[in-house]
């Protein structure tokens, strides 16, 4: 679904199953992951063709597409690269294959990961080098996240009903929104750079766009 600034729907944008996540990679074109079913497909949002589909052995969930390429999380592989005819680059393991990692996002030279399991928030290069890891009592149930252009990262925790902000040492976090501001269940986050706006949708489908100064 698309939606402009003020909430108005412009259009539905079909696509081959129930999608877990998708990444913007230009004005026509999408990737979108669709979780269990194991299958990562690029498509143009104008004509409704796939120019390329990806089939993984496992599932894949979080996906971001950042520098001319897209990073997806592949369950009990990690975070896989590859291009955008869906050529593999190259897979960051460890750490990154484990369960309960979900959702990321990137920025120009880092990736940033949830895992609801351990509560912790992972930052490491675009190598896959450790820069940070974040736990908090305050971390029930991390989920969707994103970032700023000064690393800022934002998470929502779908538990707690919260929407935190890391600053980018990954050493001092703030709760900029709660349950009373309308959280209820949040699972995805997305910050726009260009427009300064913050999105925000709980699991019953209402969404929050919010401002950034």
């Amino acid at each position: 679904m698309e939606y402009s600034d003020n909430g108005r729907h412009i259009r539905d944008i079909p696509v081959s199953d129930q999608p877990f996540d998708l990444a913007i990679i230009d004005s026509d074109s999408i990737a979108v992951s669709y979780g269990k079913n194991n299958d990562m497909e690029i498509l143009n949002i104008n004509n409704k063709k796939v120019h390329a589909k990806v089939t993984f052995e496992y599932g894949c969930f979080g996906i971001s597409y950042q520098n001319g390429n897209i990073y997806i999380l592949v369950t009990n592989e990690g975070i896989v690269e590859m291009d955008v005819s869906g050529k593999r680059l190259r897979t960051i393991g460890g750490k990154y294959a484990e369960y309960g990692i979900y959702h990321l996002t990137t920025t120009n030279d880092r990736i940033y990961c949830t895992n609801f399991i351990k509560n912790s928030v992972y930052c490491c290069s675009m190598m896959g080098e450790d820069i940070w890891t974040f736990t908090d009592q305050s971390l029930v149930n991390p989920r969707g996240i994103s970032a700023d252009v000064d690393q800022n990262v934002f998470i929502v925790d779908t538990s707690s009903n919260n929407l935190m902000m890391i600053q980018h040492d990954g050493k001092v976090s703030k709760t900029l929104l709660t349950k009373s501001d309308g959280l209820n269940s949040p699972v995805p986050v997305q910050y726009s750079s260009d427009k300064k706006l913050l999105l925000v949708c709980n699991t019953n489908g209402d969404a929050f766009l919010y401002s950034v100064i």
